[in-house]
């Protein structure tokens, strides 16, 4: 992967912008929110939500759960995801089989990527090698949680270099490319983003390594996190940003107003040359109890969180070319001679039109083909409640 900044191609036809379907981001809790609340918004609480709530996550469970939001993304018009599938000890099997029939089923309306997520620690040991062998047999991709399994994200993992030389060298064993959650934390002395970054050099994975969420840089010390972010420019790692589920965890606490977003420094990432992205994560679950699997959404609350506005111009690129070449997504994110006519067709002349309204008239188009599929009711989800 190199570092570059791509341009997103605009066309202007009839009096509506269009633009090729987006690609974004997703975990495997969606649309729990109903059977496991987070009683009080904290990430605390939404890992003890998820914890208890995972003995439910069956097959048939998954299936019904997450059929329903690509049947919502796809509506939207949504053309490629990467997600993340939970892969303990317990669940991995099951998580991993559903994927692969998943990735079947939706092969030319979705295409899926889907990356390991568990505790660090918990790799560290034989079953490191298992998960390891599963996901290159499913061919995806190999990541984790970079906290401690016996805590949330401000509690580190002992000797992380050397867990992340564990994380490496099995990567490297299955020539597996890497995606992990970051620092995703208001702890200013969360620094695990430039241990990534250094192990990456150390193990020449340039190019080859996402981070996620990478929210503790925003409260560091300016000069302390511009070091890091030239370290992970010259690591080439690709940053994906989370502005609506940051937003919503971060600096929360009972009866006390948020003093900061929550996000990472996408301007002085890209002033790198670093690759960035935003993009929608956790869906009516524990970790973000809102969202509807649609791009647009994520773009429009994005540009306001971030400030990628005035010029606006830049802002599409964040979640069209840019998370397409960050997760090597082909034919995805642009319009060119040549491309599939995937295309959504919006009721704007403008971004700013764009943006000032939800734009639920958009007309999606698939290979040139108007996609007809509502969007399902929440009804059919009773059943998993």
């Amino acid at each position: 992967m190199t570092a570059r900044r791509a341009k997103t191609r605009w066309t202007l036809a009839a009096g509506k912008y269009g633009r090729r379907s987006s690609t974004c981001t997703r975990t495997w809790k969606g649309h729990t929110i109903d059977r496991a609340p987070n009683i009080d918004g904290t990430f605390a609480s939404a890992l003890a939500a998820a914890g208890a709530d995972r003995e439910n996550w069956s097959s048939s469970d998954l299936h019904r759960r997450i059929g329903f939001g690509l049947r919502c993304a796809y509506a939207h018009g949504v053309s490629a995801i990467r997600t993340h599938l939970d892969s303990h000890a317990d669940q991995a099997e099951v998580s991993w089989e559903v994927f692969r029939q998943l990735r079947a089923d939706w092969a030319g309306r979705i295409d899926l990527q889907a990356v390991s997520l568990v505790p660090l620690d918990d790799i560290q040991g034989s079953y490191g090698d298992d998960l390891a062998a599963l996901v290159a047999r499913s061919k995806g991709i190999f990541g984790g949680v970079t906290r401690s399994s016996l805590g949330d994200d401000g509690l580190a993992v002992k000797n992380l270099d050397k867990a992340l030389d564990r994380l490496f060298k099995l990567a490297g064993s299955f020539d597996l490319e890497i995606d992990l959650h970051v620092d995703e934390t208001g702890d200013p002395g969360s620094t695990t983003l430039l241990h990534i970054a250094q192990a990456t050099l150390r193990h020449a994975y340039q190019g080859r390594v996402v981070c996620g969420h990478c929210c503790s840089l925003s409260v560091q010390p300016e000069d302390e996190a511009l070091r890091t972010l030239d370290l992970v420019a010259k690591a080439e790692i690709g940053i994906v940003s989370l502005p609506a589920v940051n937003m919503y965890l971060q600096d929360r606490q009972l009866k006390r107003t948020p003093r900061w977003r929550g996000v990472t420094m996408i301007h002085e990432m890209q002033d790198r040359g670093i690759p960035v992205a935003i993009a929608g994560d956790n869906c009516r679950d524990s970790f973000h109890a809102y969202g509807d699997h649609d791009m647009i959404d994520t773009f429009r609350q994005g540009v306001r969180i971030l400030h990628m506005d005035h010029p606006l111009r830049g802002a599409p690129e964040l979640v069209g070319p840019a998370p397409s070449d960050i997760a090597h997504f082909s034919d995805h994110g642009r319009i060119a001679p040549g491309s599939p006519a995937r295309l959504i067709v919006f009721n704007a002349t403008s971004l700013n039109e764009l943006l000032c309204r939800p734009q639920a008239d958009r007309v999606v188009l698939d290979r040139g083909r108007r996609v007809a599929q509502p969007l399902p009711h929440y009804s059919e989800l009773a059943v998993s409640r």
